[in-house]
């Protein structure tokens, strides 16, 4: 995973572990470093979801702490998805984290559901 510079900033700015993503988003291609919204998926009933964060656990590596979060997206048609990425918000500009998905998922032939898990680990 890519930290964003306004993830960065956030972290620099903001008491330690505060700063959290709220929301999960998907992307049809690399949103960048910016932590815009740029490439996230549109149309249909497609909306950022909450990301309900679970207490932290121990793993997956010697020492690490984890947490773990499910949503579920609605995607349009005609949609391919190559990243998913947390944020702070509903909607904005506040993209904090996107991982690339390998492969890609789709191209979307009819509007469906996606389940991503979430999982973010420190330490080790």
């Amino acid at each position: 995973m890519s930290r964003t510079d306004f993830l960065k900033d956030a972290l620099l700015t903001a008491a330690p572990y505060v700063i959290m993503g709220q929301y999960g988003a998907l992307f049809t291609a690399d949103p960048g470093v910016s932590g815009a919204n740029t490439n996230e998926v549109t149309g249909g009933t497609y909306a950022r979801q909450p990301l309900p964060w679970v207490a932290p656990v121990p793993g997956p590596g010697v020492g690490e702490r984890s947490i773990v979060a499910v949503a579920i997206f609605d995607i349009p048609a005609g949609i391919t998805v190559t990243h998913v990425g947390t944020c702070l918000s509903s909607g904005g500009p506040d993209v904090a984290d996107v991982t690339t998905l390998v492969p890609p998922y789709g191209p979307i032939l009819v509007a469906s559901t996606l389940t991503v898990t979430f999982t973010s680990a420190e330490g080790g």
